[in-house]
Order: structure tokens, then C-alpha cells, then sequence
């Protein structure tokens, strides 16, 4: 059996440990519908979502409460939105990196 590829990325990817819906706001800062955090990294985002969003948009996810970073918006750029199970699946890479506290928080850890 073949080991798995290296993890390519700049920062490794994390799972989240319990869905804990957040704020999705559009680039103006206009409530567009709840995301449900799926993996995060400290330079990007996997969120669970009920409707499309194409590839370059930039949005906001706010989490909330009993989050310690509920109500912070954290900005981020549309890479890639696909349909899966009846609603998307949104990746996004983050406008500005998280700080390990904000990581340690959207984990739930």
C-alpha cells in the first residue's frame, strides 16, 4: 500500500468538532445565510452552505455564539462551490490569515 501524497498546503487542515452555524454576509456586509464550518486552516475555509456562490466573490463568515470569536468577521475569497447532498460545499482562502487563537476557536478545541 502506497502512503498518502504530502499535504501540499502552507498549513494543514483541521476538522471541525461540532457544527456550529455561523453568519454568511456578502461582500457589502449584507446577511446572505447561515454556513456551517466543515475544516479550517489558518489561510482558508470549508463551509457547508445551502446555495451557490461563484468563484472569486468575497464573503464574510461571523460565528456565533457560544464561539469566543462570535461576531468577528473574518473575509474571504470564493475558490470553489459545488453542489453535494443537497445543498454546496464552499472553499474559500482567507483574506487574512487566522492567528492560532481564532484557528483554536473555529476547531472547537
Amino acid at each position: 500500500m502506497n502512503p498518502p501524497p504530502p499535504e501540499r498546503r502552507a498549513s494543514s487542515r483541521h476538522r471541525i468538532a461540532g457544527p456550529n452555524p455561523a453568519q454568511l454576509l456578502t461582500g457589502s456586509g449584507q446577511l446572505a445565510g447561515l454556513a456551517v464550518p466543515d475544516e479550517v486552516s489558518a489561510q482558508g475555509i470549508r463551509l457547508l452552505v445551502t446555495g451557490p456562490w461563484s468563484i472569486g466573490e468575497k464573503l464574510f463568515l461571523v460565528p456565533s455564539w457560544p464561539s469566543p470569536i462570535a461576531g468577528q468577521r473574518l473575509a474571504f475569497r470564493v475558490v470553489r462551490c459545488h453542489s453535494q447532498d443537497g445543498g454546496y460545499v464552499l472553499a474559500g482562502v482567507l483574506l487574512t490569515p487566522l492567528r492560532e487563537g481564532q484557528l483554536r476557536a473555529l476547531r472547537g478545541s
